[in-house]
């Protein structure tokens, strides 16, 4: 695991800035671990895609969906 930590800086709109607050809050986590986490879900989303897999969400009935992202 890559130990050396790196700081950025972004610039969010505030209502993106106050949900991330709040999903932080929510999990008892820092808004860098949700940001390190959004990545992590990209990144897996992003080689799905890339492999040509299809991404699928199933609800409490066991219903499935297609998931699609840009």
């Amino acid at each position: 695991m890559d130990t050396k930590v790196y700081k950025a800086s972004v610039e969010l709109r505030e209502a993106d800035f106050k949900v991330l607050e709040q999903l932080a809050a929510s999990r008892n986590v820092s808004t860098a671990d949700i940001l390190r986490d959004a990545l992590a879900n990209f990144i897996f989303i992003d080689k799905a895609k890339r492999n040509g897999h299809t991404l699928l969400i199933e609800d409490k009935n066991q219903n499935l969906q297609q998931v699609f992202f840009q």
